[in-house]
């Protein structure tokens, strides 16, 4: 990871991920602590989250896919919001299933990963006060769907907020970079 990188970028510092090797299939997780243990009260009121991106890369035959998560864990529960466009295997949105530790597809189509162009990325998460997980919506592009999607939490001794970003790569695990740009998280 390279940080403040002026071109490409929308706002002349951008953020550039490599992944490359001879692995197949081969993935590379960046992690941000967004609240740490000891910001307890601001962890347990934050239950609405909204994760808010651009990336774009130079190479994308090569992404077997791209994950976004927002990782929530509070009063001894675990809120991982796992979601990432499954571009090869299946070209769905896929979201995480925290208790069966497994990805769903949402069926939902994210279409073919363009090289040399920006993409804009808005995901839409909810903690219940049930202690569920809560997919409302993601958007790629200005094309937004509504999930609507229930999933259990299960249980942590950790306390936290992390977001993270990951790259995985094909069979062949071809080279390739992602800039990404403007990443906020706002929570409340």
């Amino acid at each position: 990871m390279t940080q403040g990188v002026v071109s490409p970028s929308l706002d002349g510092a951008s953020a550039q991920f490599w992944l490359g090797g001879s692995t197949p299939y081969s993935d590379v997780l960046w992690h941000n602590k967004v609240l740490a243990e000891t910001q307890l009260a601001q962890n347990q009121a934050a239950h609405h989250f909204v994760y808010d991106l651009n990336f774009y890369t130079d190479n994308g035959p090569a992404a077997q896919s791209i994950e976004w998560d927002v990782n929530q864990f509070v009063d001894g529960r675990s809120y991982i919001f796992g979601s990432q466009c499954s571009y090869r295997s299946a070209d769905t949105w896929d979201i995480w299933d925290n208790v069966n530790s497994k990805w769903v597809s949402t069926g939902v189509s994210c279409g073919a990963l363009q090289s040399n162009s920006w993409n804009h990325v808005v995901l839409e998460f909810e903690r219940t006060t049930d202690n569920q997980l809560h997919y409302i919506a993601m958007t790629l592009n200005g094309t937004k769907h509504y999930l609507n999607w229930y999933y259990p939490s299960t249980a942590t001794t950790w306390s936290g907020v992390t977001v993270n970003y990951q790259m995985d790569g094909n069979y062949q695990q071809a080279n390739y970079s992602t800039w990404v740009d403007q990443m906020k998280l706002t929570y409340w």
